[in-house]
């Protein structure tokens, strides 16, 4: 046995009430075989993680890959949406991605902005050049993209400004500004998928019934764990998921100050006017105007085609039309309580144990002498460092939780109390003293 893949019908049943993207990325094993996890995660409207499939390969390979996304299509995504893919650039998973299936809608592909930064990081190592790539990536306005655009082309070296001149006929791929139809949801990480590879770390040197029993026992307690907390708010009367809540709140705030002028009495088209003023200098702020489509439900600031949520300027057009903007056409339904309360509804069942199982007849597997692991010595448990993490570590990372694998906390002495060392240094430092006083 060289693969293996499951998945259980209780995360695929949910599925369709998740948004429509799913989260890839894969661990090495460090058992007795070689080897990697994959998995395919989802995201729910509170911002919370859900492994939806596995899979075990030899390695991540094209191969490997094409073999995970052909099951993950078939048994989990299903025909009826068209779903997004956040993922790093492995060769294996822009081939797999791009593949046509027959009776299956395509698959739309973007990057994760952690991995894309720490491909410029390795043609130059500038915190400030990262940090405004970073910027770069998450522009909404096509305006303020080329602005920032310019201002980085200003920083890069001949190289890095060769790679990044490459890049941008991919842009859809990795700016927010470009992400047509809103595909990401405003996710631009795979995080989620990374942070729930760091849950599964301490099980990868199980055997395969080991890591398949963790991982049906953890999906279980998420699904009873979150449906309890979910119930229980909207009980309490709540009707968006919380950081919807959030974003709702600040933009009916920021609205109060804006003023909708119509254009046309047919047609549903607004100039919004935000808030501005004057500095003592006399230097004028603020006080952009933005154009709302009603009709189609669009604003230059793009946040509703972006984040399928209201913006400020969309809630203030609607108050002056006399429209509900939480209705479904400025609202994506995957925000309310009671379709995160359905997401987490599919229940699993108790499994016997093997004495009780009924007698299986199949055939009889094992796993694949080649990916024995035969060094010598003590196992690897700890990925290498690669440039993600070194580039995580320079400076504040505003878009992305940094390095989730390692506290970015020193080392601190146990005798001494000080950072950058630990007790053994006292011990060698008396050790030294004691020979000199012999000598």
């Amino acid at each position: 046995m060289k693969r293996v893949f499951w998945c259980f019908p209780q995360c695929v049943k949910s599925y369709e009430y998740y948004h429509p993207l799913i989260l890839v990325d894969a661990t090495f094993l460090t058992g007795k075989c070689k080897g990697v996890l994959m998995t395919a995660t989802a995201v729910d409207p509170e911002g919370q993680l859900v492994p939806m499939a596995f899979g075990l390969a030899e390695g991540e390979n094209n191969e490997s890959w094409e073999w995970f996304f052909a099951l993950v299509r078939h048994n989990v995504l299903g025909r009826d949406r068209k779903i997004c893919v956040i993922s790093d650039r492995h060769r294996g998973i822009l081939k797999a991605v791009s593949q046509k299936m027959e009776g299956l809608p395509p698959l739309e592909h973007r990057w994760c902005m952690r991995h894309f930064a720490a491909n410029m990081w390795r043609r130059q190592r500038k915190e400030e050049v990262i940090s405004k790539l970073k910027e770069l990536c998450y522009a909404r306005e096509e305006r303020y993209f080329n602005k920032l655009h310019h201002e980085l082309e200003k920083m890069l070296n001949p190289k890095a400004k060769a790679w990044l001149d490459k890049q941008m006929e991919n842009k859809s791929m990795w700016a927010l500004a470009f992400d047509e139809g809103g595909s990401r949801y405003g996710i631009m990480t795979t995080n989620g998928a990374e942070s729930l590879n760091n849950v599964f770390t301490a099980i990868c040197a199980l055997p395969i019934s080991g890591i398949v029993m963790y991982s049906f026992e953890k999906c279980n307690k998420y699904f009873v764990d979150r449906w309890g907390v979910t119930k229980a708010r909207k009980d309490k009367g709540e009707v968006w998921s919380k950081p919807m809540e959030e974003h709702l709140n600040v933009e009916m705030k920021m609205s109060k100050n804006q003023v909708a002028d119509a254009h046309g009495p047919e047609r549903k088209i607004y100039n919004v006017k935000s808030a501005g003023g004057t500095k003592h200098g006399g230097e004028r702020f603020g006080g952009r105007n933005y154009r709302v489509d009603l009709e189609k439900g669009e604003c230059h600031c793009k946040v509703p085609q972006l984040f399928h949520a209201p913006c400020s300027h969309l809630i203030t057009a609607c108050m002056e039309r006399g429209l509900d903007h939480t209705a479904s056409k400025f609202f994506s339904p995957y925000y309310r309580k009671e379709n995160t309360l359905k997401i987490w509804e599919p229940m699993f069942e108790p499994y016997y144990d093997p004495t009780q199982w009924p007698e299986y007849t199949g055939c009889n597997y094992c796993p694949d002498s080649d990916l024995l692991k035969t060094k010598v010595g003590r196992r690897k448990r700890k990925r290498l460092k690669g440039d993600m993490d070194e580039c995580n570590r320079s400076g504040t990372d505003k878009y992305s939780t940094g390095n989730f694998d390692d506290s970015t906390v020193r080392n601190r002495c146990g005798t001494c109390h000080q950072a950058g060392h630990n007790c053994r240094k006292h011990k060698s430092d008396r050790h030294d003293v004691i020979l000199r006083m012999l000598g």
